[in-house]
């Protein structure tokens, strides 16, 4: 008896939005198939299953909530400038005052100092065999800071922009060794035992966070 009532009830309530929407010269809103009816205080509506809610990102003319392109402008440049700035520092007292740190052992056969001056990019790969390959890899480095500047200043979002602001900031740093010095300079030896498995620096370690970063978002983005 009361699963006829529902259908009744059902049947009913279509037959009436078809007549309104006649009426009212507007288009039938057709409720999707696998809506679930629910109801409360003796009021029947639909909403869509938890499925299809799950991970559904609400929107505002066509920006999306919480998206905020002067909050995150703002987050890239402080990403960019805390990135830089703790390269530069940690570097500058390296070079001047705390020379004799060079080959202290930090952690027991993972990390240690070691002071090396790197002419390829980051990690020491991609070592050019000439000035006109360090000259085409400034280049090359200049160019992808410009590409990620726009990107950066383009995000909605924070989190993107930070990451992005963290590889700008590293490889600005670098850039900067590589005008002053004609190489960069690194410190950081990481190592497995008793073997050096590469040298890097903090503007490496930023721009391996930031691209990290990158990666994730892009993967939770997929699976929301």
């Amino acid at each position: 008896m009361s699963l006829g009532l529902t259908w009744l009830t059902s049947a009913l309530r279509l037959l009436l939005r078809e007549h309104l929407a006649r009426v009212a010269h507007l288009p039938v809103i057709e409720l999707p198939h696998n809506s679930v009816e629910i109801g409360e205080g003796g009021r029947f509506g639909w909403r869509e299953p938890p499925h299809r809610r799950r991970g559904k990102i609400a929107r505002r003319g066509g920006r999306r909530l919480g998206d905020n392109p002067l909050r995150a402008r703002l987050w890239a440049v402080l990403a960019i400038f805390a990135a830089f700035a703790a390269d530069r520092a940690v570097k500058r007292l390296l070079l001047s005052g705390a020379v004799e740190l060079n080959g202290t052992t930090l952690i027991p056969g993972i990390a240690s100092v070691s002071f090396t001056w790197n002419q390829g990019v980051s990690f020491g790969l991609l070592w050019p065999n000439s000035d006109l390959g360090g000259l085409l890899l400034s280049a090359a480095g200049a160019f992808i800071v410009v590409a990620l500047l726009v990107w950066a200043f383009r995000a909605r979002r924070t989190r993107v922009a930070v990451t992005i602001g963290l590889i700008i900031g590293g490889a600005l740093s670098n850039l900067v060794d590589r005008y002053l010095y004609g190489a960069v300079f690194d410190f950081l030896a990481m190592r497995l035992g008793g073997i050096t498995l590469f040298v890097c620096n903090l503007a490496d370690i930023s721009i391996t966070l930031g691209t990290c970063g990158l990666v994730i978002d892009s993967l939770m983005a997929r699976t929301s």
